[in-house]
């Protein structure tokens, strides 16, 4: 389940509705891994979620970038193994910790970190933190969705901030080294087999159960559409309206 609002914008009925949801076995039940995720709340409703969802067994996951964010949880006592915190760029090296000793997960999407300014990312300092950091996107349509760029972004931006490559380094050499050849040479379509939540969704190299000419066909229609209905705005936009002039001002206002 997705929660996202804005300040001022908390949903008070959102415990009555996630109960509501469990009860009526919406929700998978673990260990499948049924999750509350929440973005950009504040303080008082973020451990009122984190509290709820300890309680309803949920898996969290939380946006963070301010320093203080970990720190309040942890005097809360709501740091939890069941707990993925995401970005983390400006949390202190003592919240990393905090995570460590908690056993909560770390999700890094570098490119949009990046890309968004959100400040130098974590990968280095989360592992000496004693954290193992996962990898992430983020937000497909601005970095797209390839996890092989993604490793490769890590690998580049932490030698940068360690202070560069050296030749003597046997991990850029990836004849010697099968993670390096993965991370500095792979490519999605040299995937043979992908699982999600233990289900096969491609085998051989191939995607099971779906049309791809279909969905290209959708797509296609898509976008002609909303082409189209750009061209008719901006048509409408530039039309000199020639039918106005001479017309009672109490008839000119149009749809």
């Amino acid at each position: 389940m997705f929660v996202k609002s804005g300040p001022g914008q908390e949903p008070d009925h959102l415990p009555l509705t996630v109960r509501k949801l469990c009860a009526a076995a919406v929700l998978p039940s673990p260990p499948s891994g049924r999750t509350c995720l929440r973005r950009r709340a504040d303080a008082r409703h973020r451990c009122r979620e984190l509290k709820l969802a300890a309680e309803l067994g949920l898996h969290t996951s939380l946006h963070v970038e301010a320093s203080g964010t970990v720190a309040d949880l942890h005097e809360h006592g709501l740091l939890r193994d069941t707990a993925t915190f995401v970005h983390a760029n400006g949390i202190s090296d003592e919240e990393l910790r905090m995570l460590a000793d908690a056993d909560a997960s770390l999700s890094i999407s570098l490119d949009v970190e990046l890309k968004m300014g959100f400040g130098s990312p974590v990968t280095g300092r989360a592992l000496a933190a004693g954290l193992r950091p996962l990898l992430s996107i983020g937000d497909i349509p601005s970095v797209g969705g390839d996890m092989f760029s993604t490793m490769r972004t890590a690998f580049a931006v932490q030698r940068g901030l360690d202070g560069g490559l050296h030749t003597d380094d046997l991990t850029v050499f990836p004849v010697t080294d099968p993670v390096g050849t993965i991370v500095s040479g792979d490519h999605p379509g040299l995937v043979d087999t992908v699982l999600v939540v233990g289900r096969v969704v491609k085998r051989d190299g191939v995607l099971l159960g779906v049309d791809l000419p279909a969905l290209r066909t959708r797509r296609t229609i898509t976008l002609l559409e909303q082409q189209m209905s750009i061209w008719g705005r901006r048509w409408r936009s530039a039309r000199p309206n020639r039918k106005l002039r001479g017309m009672p001002a109490s008839r000119r206002s149009g749809p």
